[in-house]
């Protein structure tokens, strides 16, 4: 009786084998970081580029000539 209840009491602990597929993704890392991205753009021949903070939705800094 004492190894049928130690068994129990060890399967338990693991939880149910079967997903239930009820449970939804949660992501493990979360940034507190800004992204950034570089944008670019053509006017009159000219490349442009431009930073671009996609955490808060605005530009950060001005258009660069890069040619």
């Amino acid at each position: 009786m004492k190894s049928l209840l130690c068994l129990f009491m060890v399967g338990s602990m693991f939880g149910p084998s079967v997903s239930t597929g009820s449970q939804r993704c949660i992501p493990l890392i979360e940034t507190y970081a800004d992204q950034y991205v570089w944008k670019t753009k053509v006017e009159n021949g000219h490349t442009y580029i431009r930073k671009y903070n996609i955490t808060k939705e605005c530009w950060v800094g001005p258009w660069i000539q890069i040619n």
